[in-house]
């Protein structure tokens, strides 16, 4: 069986190793001058927090960082759609000796 993916441009689904319609050409991100999608490495010069080297390329940054044993965090996304729950179990009881705990001081 060939593999296709459906077209949400115009609703059919279309076979992956054949040619595709033209006019679904650009929902299927086919670049029309096909020139390669290219990550530059290089960026703002920056000095590194674990070994204090100053570094303008992201790959040798990334790689001095994770040699030195550290992580890069602070690009994770929050997780928005759990939100904690309320256990109602004992409030009352708890308000009451944060209250007596604030009074008797």
């Amino acid at each position: 069986m060939a593999r296709s993916r459906l077209c949400r441009t115009c609703g059919d689904f279309h076979d992956l190793e054949g040619a595709w319609p033209e006019a679904c050409y650009g929902h299927f991100g086919v670049i029309a001058n096909d020139a390669p999608m290219i990550r530059a490495d290089g960026m703002d010069p920056i000095r590194s927090m674990a070994d204090g080297r100053v570094y303008d390329s992201k790959s040798r940054y990334y790689g001095s960082v994770k040699a030195a044993g550290c992580e890069i965090v602070g690009n994770e996304k929050a997780p928005f759609d759990r939100r904690p729950e309320f256990v109602s179990k004992n409030v009352g009881r708890d308000i009451k000796n944060a209250l007596e705990q604030l009074r008797s001081r």
